[in-house]
């Protein structure tokens, strides 16, 4: 809970009575310091361990005389109560008192009195406590007995960060918001180390041009504190320049690699600070952040999308490169219709022959399929016998578009789970090639291939390049004069269609409840 000046104010308005519970140098005493001092109240403060209910409220015996003469034992309270002056009461500390103490204090209270002798004047009795229970800090405090906690009407929890309002009214607004920004961003560990309390420490050793490391561990980065106190807050740098949209000065400021490093988390969780800064970044820099930030990949894809040349060939590179082998899948799969990446004007080598079963025909290949996807491959042994069973029945002629795509579908399914070297083999490249050519005939190329069924050839394309063998892929249209007669030497036994257009695919493999099994199903491929 967000404690507000107006939440202790109603408390007092109401006469009720507050226990406040938190870690220590949250501010919890000086809270209630100025709330009372902000109402005016005449208020008592005790620092509960030194408590002794006698000497504090009940009094201390002493022999007094009456007007007859006659000696009594009377009790001499503290002349503010003696007055019956005191309003409220505050009792710091208050886990830490002796047991004696917290049972003597329990009337006073709920009744605001002591053995019966009402406090006319007194209003709220609050108290102040560390956890018993606390996951980071072992407290020598008691619990409270449950009758002793019940007689506070109101039960807060304090939280463990630094007060930006009281901040900001003791040390000013842009010293304030420096130093609480730069707590917000210290890890827990450490944040147990730097309390607010010893944050305010370090604000009056730095107002005093004192050494901040004599007041904080080396673990807070001392530095970095020092740098926003001087500069300000990143934050309302990279806000103030996306608002006035100034690209250069923008650009210039996260050059600097400190700027850089302290926005980078304010820039990645913020969709505007995100869209403005994001591009400004050198193509490492991008590369690195598509890799671990999914915010700043979502936003890359929208610019390749929107065919922005930076993000585009950025990506190209990746993909190319293939050094970081997740995000090059990512990327063929979600960019599989723009990143048409092998570069065929270095083609040293033909496609991967086709080869055909002469005895299977299209309407036999059907149901071989058809069977294939009941199967479960559990293995590597599974999945090598169904490529086995499956590129030795493809036929060497006749085969229709539409049994060449169940085919790829069912391929670029076993390669998500399969060795590079294994789904790369000669005869699965071959019967892929087949099954592109089969859909494209004369009419399509590579590129309008890509982008209609490049869903369902992803796994396989990456497969490919893994193994550095995308070249083996038969690619219509990038052969330039050599079109037409590698076309007939790899598929003169082939039927040539025109070319029409199938559903794309919801799915490509049906993944189990076992992450290693995969299920092809009837339906797998859509």
């Amino acid at each position: 809970m967000n404690l507000k000046p107006n939440h202790f104010d109603f408390w007092i308005e109401n006469n009720l009575n507050v226990l406040l519970r938190g870690k220590h140098g949250v501010g919890k005493t000086a809270m209630v310091v100025d709330a009372f001092e902000r109402k005016n109240l005449k208020y008592k403060y005790f620092s509960a361990s030194t408590m002794d209910p006698w000497v504090d409220f009940i009094g201390v015996p002493k022999e007094q005389t009456d007007e007859n003469g006659n000696s009594y034992l009377g009790l001499v309270r503290p002349q503010e109560f003696q007055d019956d002056e005191v309003e409220a009461i505050f009792m710091d500390e208050f886990s830490r008192a002796h047991k004696k103490v917290r049972n003597a204090v329990m009337e006073l209270i709920q009744f605001k009195s002591i053995n019966g002798r009402k406090f006319k004047n007194l209003k709220i009795v609050w108290a102040a406590i560390n956890p018993d229970d606390d996951e980071d800090f072992n407290y020598d405090v008691d619990a409270l007995d449950p009758a002793q906690e019940d007689r506070f009407h109101v039960q807060v929890d304090v939280p463990y960060k630094p007060d930006v309002i009281w901040f900001r009214d003791t040390f000013g607004t842009q010293l304030a918001n420096s130093a609480v920004s730069w707590w917000n961003e210290l890890p827990p560990k450490v944040q147990n180390s730097v309390t607010p309390r010893r944050l305010e420490y370090a604000l009056k050793v730095y107002g005093a041009k004192g050494n901040l490391r004599h007041v904080l561990p080396n673990s807070s980065n001392v530095s970095k504190l020092m740098r926003v106190l001087s500069d300000g807050p990143v934050e309302e740098k990279l806000v103030a320049l996306e608002s006035r949209k100034k690209l250069v000065e923008a650009r210039n400021f996260i050059r600097v690699e400190n700027n850089y490093r302290d926005g980078l988390p304010y820039i990645v969780k913020s969709k505007k600070l995100r869209e403005f800064f994001v591009p400004l970044f050198g193509k490492e820099k991008l590369s690195n952040l598509m890799a671990t930030e999914n915010e700043v990949y979502k936003l890359a894809v929208e610019q390749i999308t929107k065919k922005d040349k930076k993000f585009t060939e950025i990506a190209k590179e990746i993909v190319t490169a293939n050094q970081n082998k997740k995000l090059a899948k990512q990327l063929t799969k979600d960019l599989h219709h723009i990143l048409n990446v092998t570069d065929m004007s270095e083609l040293t080598t033909p496609p991967q022959k086709a080869t055909g079963n002469s005895a299977t025909d299209n309407v036999t290949f059907k149901q071989v399929i058809k069977g294939l996807s009941q199967r479960t491959v559990k293995t590597t042994a599974h999945r090598k016998d169904l490529m086995s069973d499956l590129v030795g029945n493809i036929p060497s002629h006749g085969l229709t578009k539409e049994t060449a795509l169940k085919a790829i579908s069912m391929i670029d399914a076993v390669a998500e789970r399969s060795h590079s070297y294994t789904i790369a083999s000669p005869e699965i490249v071959g019967a892929i090639n087949n099954c592109i050519h089969a859909v494209c005939g004369s009419k399509m190329k590579w590129s309008d291939f890509i982008h209609e069924h490049g869903a369902l050839i992803a796994n396989f394309l990456q497969k490919m390049r893994d193994n550095n063998r995308e070249k083996k892929i038969y690619q219509p249209g990038r052969y330039g004069d050599s079109e037409l007669k590698i076309a007939d030497e790899m598929f003169s036994n082939f039927a040539t269609s025109d070319v029409g257009h199938y559903p794309q695919p919801t799915r490509t493999a049906k993944i189990g409840d076992n992450p290693n099994e995969v299920t092809l199903s009837a339906d797998w491929n859509g």
